[in-house]
């Protein structure tokens, strides 16, 4: 997950290297309540083989890799 805190002001925001989607991440932003995605399913261990620089992903991929597993990565067939 990328942190772009303190570049513009705003929270910190993550991107999805799925999708390229940008998301606020509550493990980054140190909220004290958890972060959404501890309310799913961890990803198996073969997700981040397929992606080791892959930290955090958007709602959408994280529901659809837990749904169909990693598949292609983008730019791949």
């Amino acid at each position: 997950a990328q942190d772009d805190a303190g570049r513009w002001g705003g929270p910190p925001v993550s991107t999805c290297p799925r999708c390229g989607t940008r998301f606020e991440c509550g493990m980054i932003e140190g909220k004290d309540a958890p972060c959404w995605c501890t309310a799913l399913p961890s990803l198996p261990p073969s997700v981040y083989q397929d992606q080791p620089d892959a930290r955090c992903y958007c709602p959408d991929c994280l529901r659809a890799l837990l749904k169909t597993g990693p598949g292609p990565s983008p730019g791949q067939k």
